[in-house]
């Protein structure tokens, strides 16, 4: 994080011949974070094959990003942020009770708040049941288990052989991702200014516009209260008025394509 603040304070002030690298790095982070983290670990929005080739190096990048994952994490306890949003501890992703997460604060690797988990057994039972695949699978499991070396053997690597993209690129991604995900976090959870609501949802979830055009639209979940009032849609994302544009929707249908068992299917 300390290191992409940097790379960003060096584009910005020098945004004319550099601001490419902002796009390159936040496009780099939501690919592998947003839209296979969150979305096809989390939501599980197709059927995954996780013999593939390019399922496996989105695992191992995923995991050495250090980010929104492991996918093992996102899918045994994404829905529980869905199912009790804003319930204090119920929900395992509440701001205003996790708040030791916030920009990594350095108390959360001391001490992390527990989740209170309603029907704790069946829940994970079910997880369990849906994700079978990704949970059980070999290769995910290695590299989430082996996440540490294999970054720093990433990083040396990159270091050696491409430098400006280990610092450009993956350290910058991650710190402009971070950031963007903790503001939408504690900002799309909460009535203030530039909230607005398309859906009636049992929780406080707000739709934040600029913050999604911040992120050049490429975060489907900035728009916050579409993603919680409906599900992702392959061929509007989620956009819900005709202002939200949400071009996350052509790399995810490209993820799709490289990801998905081999049956036929309607966009």
């Amino acid at each position: 994080m300390t290191i992409g603040c940097y790379e960003a304070y060096e584009i910005f002030t020098d945004f004319s011949s550099q601001w490419y690298w902002l796009v390159f790095a936040l496009f780099y982070s939501v690919v592998i974070n947003e839209y296979f983290g969150h979305l096809c670990c989390g939501h599980k929005l197709f059927d995954i094959d996780t013999r593939r080739i390019t399922y496996k190096i989105l695992v191992f990048f995923n995991c050495v990003d250090h980010a929104w994952g492991p996918p093992t994490a996102m899918a045994l306890t994404h829905a529980n942020h869905h199912m009790y949003a804003d319930q204090g501890r119920k929900d395992s992703l509440n701001p205003r009770v996790h708040y030791t997460t916030w920009f990594l604060n350095p108390i959360h690797y001391l001490y992390t708040i527990p989740t209170e988990w309603p029907d704790k057994d069946k829940y994970f039972e079910t997880q369990d049941r849906i994700f079978h695949d990704i949970i059980h699978d070999s290769w995910t499991q290695f590299c989430e288990d082996n996440s540490h070396w294999l970054t720093v053997i990433y990083w040396a690597l990159l270091y050696v052989i491409f430098p400006l993209f280990l610092f450009k690129v993956v350290f910058l991604g991650r710190m402009l991702v971070g950031v963007y995900s903790q503001f939408g976090g504690i900002l799309a959870h909460g009535k203030n200014i530039g909230g607005y609501r398309n859906f009636d949802t049992n929780d406080r979830s707000y739709n934040k516009l600029i913050l999604h055009y911040l992120c050049l639209c490429l975060i489907p979940a900035m728009l916050h209260n579409n993603h919680h009032g409906h599900a992702y849609n392959f061929k509007t994302g989620h956009r819900v008025k005709f202002f939200e544009l949400d071009l996350s929707v052509y790399p995810m249908r490209m993820i799709r394509f490289l990801l998905e068992k081999k049956q036929s299917y309607t966009a």
